[in-house]
């Protein structure tokens, strides 16, 4: 696992998977309450639980995007953090809106911990992690596309990942380096390196100038630069403990 989509679509689906399966859960176990409760009561329940869960689902969407963009990949330890991050983020909105005057809940927060919020994690959890591995799985087998836009709405590059080389900031301009029938190509964009960075969060920063698709790295030249796919960029000192492991 070194991939994930961190695009907000595919995530967001998950999101409204999250929330329907809990909203049906609740509507037909119907757990939790002692006291009997009319359809409409439940209903409402269902739904403020449900949005809740798509909310703090929403909420974890760009912690992903910033976590993969800092550390250029992603593992099972990721993951399990970013489930738990997810039930962390749902726990305190979900007791707030049991003790408010909507459903008028009387467990405290220990009890409501066991008696309402991990059941429904134990519910929750196996919908996640299989929705999310099926995102990790869709994510690894694509020929991922990615597109390096500039200032102006025409000028933009899309090309497949694994032909993306490198990008070399130029002043106002940065060029992209990418192979096309195998021979690298350069293409001009009017944008920022730091831009492309967020746009392509797969790319490493080997220098203030440059940045690099590490598939491509072929070999080092010497101390102070790297041999890629027919080109050769030089690395900063600051940025050589990032590549440790090429």
């Amino acid at each position: 696992m070194n991939q994930i989509k961190t695009s907000f679509k595919p995530n967001f689906i998950i999101a409204l998977l999250v929330g329907g399966w809990l909203l049906v859960f609740i509507m037909l176990v119907r757990p939790f309450q002692e006291e009997p409760l009319s359809l409409g009561q439940w209903m409402v329940l269902a739904l403020g639980y449900s949005f809740i869960a798509m909310g703090s689902y929403v909420l974890i969407i760009p912690i992903q995007l910033q976590l993969y963009i800092r550390l250029k990949q992603w593992n099972f330890r990721l993951e399990a953090l970013l489930v738990l991050l997810f039930f962390t983020i749902a726990l305190m909105p979900s007791y707030l809106y049991h003790r408010s005057d909507v459903l008028n809940g009387l467990y405290e927060l220990p009890e409501f911990l066991m008696k309402v919020f991990l059941p429904s994690a134990v519910v929750l959890t196996p919908l996640l992690i299989f929705a999310r591995m099926y995102l990790i799985k869709v994510s690894e087998k694509e020929d991922q596309s990615v597109v390096i836009r500039g200032t102006y709405k025409m000028d933009y590059l899309k090309v497949s990942l694994p032909n993306l080389v490198c990008v070399s900031s130029a002043q106002n301009y940065v060029d992209v380096f990418f192979l096309d029938d195998g021979t690298l190509q350069k293409k001009t964009i009017r944008t920022s390196l730091k831009k492309v960075e967020d746009q392509v969060p797969e790319l490493l920063r080997v220098h203030r100038s440059h940045l690099i698709n590490t598939n491509h790295f072929q070999s080092w030249k010497n101390s102070k630069t790297l041999s890629l796919t027919q080109i050769e960029i030089p690395v900063s000192k600051n940025y050589k403990e990032a590549l440790s492991t090429l």
